[in-house]
């Protein structure tokens, strides 16, 4: 019976989750989503350009830019918008949540790891103001049946736009390969997505890169 009645209750919370997007896109007269695309497109495409997205998402960034992300590479030209905004505005709130992990057969201990990864950061960072850093310790772990990637890629704005794609923040990946995104104009659910990070950093399941 319990069982059942978990059910219902997560059935009923879907329905009332499906319920408020829908009436806050009435609200706002918008589509909620809007599909982001790298690669060759179709005839009959109506996406929009992943690197294009992400340039203008961070530029009109004013309040917070949370980047969830693989793989960083090319950082000095993806992330030039936003290291730009960063520095001009002092409110403007950033946090990165990345891959910090251990390759296979690598034993060295775990600050030597994190060290070398945040200074290949660091190097890659074009700006003068740097993000708050998060890496998630699993990723470290020596033992195989521990260890983790952190795998989530994303960018939350100023907790009113998401961004949600299989893009890491590489030249082949913003401009190359074939990926797929969905722009969500939706507070509601990008005030869930945002709470899933917090909810990490908070028990910290999720904890901060040294020298950031």
């Amino acid at each position: 019976m319990g069982r059942l009645h978990g059910a219902r209750g997560r059935l009923a919370a879907l329905l009332l989750d499906t319920a408020a997007a829908g009436a806050e896109a009435k609200l706002t007269g918008e589509s909620l989503a809007e599909l982001v695309w790298t690669g060759p497109e179709s005839v009959v495409s109506h996406s929009r350009d992943t690197a294009v997205v992400v340039r203008e998402l961070f530029a009109a960034a004013t309040r917070s830019v949370l980047v969830s992300t693989f793989t960083i590479q090319d950082g000095r030209h993806i992330f030039a918008p936003l290291a730009a905004r960063l520095d001009e505005c002092p409110d403007l709130k950033t946090s990165f949540f990345v891959h910090a992990g251990r390759v296979w057969r690598d034993t060295r201990e775990d600050s030597e790891i994190l060290r070398e990864f945040a200074d290949d950061l660091a190097r890659q960072w074009p700006g003068c103001r740097r993000p708050e850093v998060f890496y998630n310790p699993r990723t470290l772990s020596v033992d195989e049946e521990v260890r983790a990637s952190w795998h989530a890629k994303c960018v939350i704005v100023d907790d009113e736009i998401s961004f949600v794609t299989s893009a890491n923040f590489t030249e082949w990946a913003q401009q190359r390969n074939v990926e797929a995104g969905v722009l969500v104009r939706s507070a509601h659910f990008t005030r869930q997505l945002r709470a899933q990070f917090d909810m990490l950093v908070q028990s910290r399941a999720v904890i901060h890169l040294p020298g950031f």
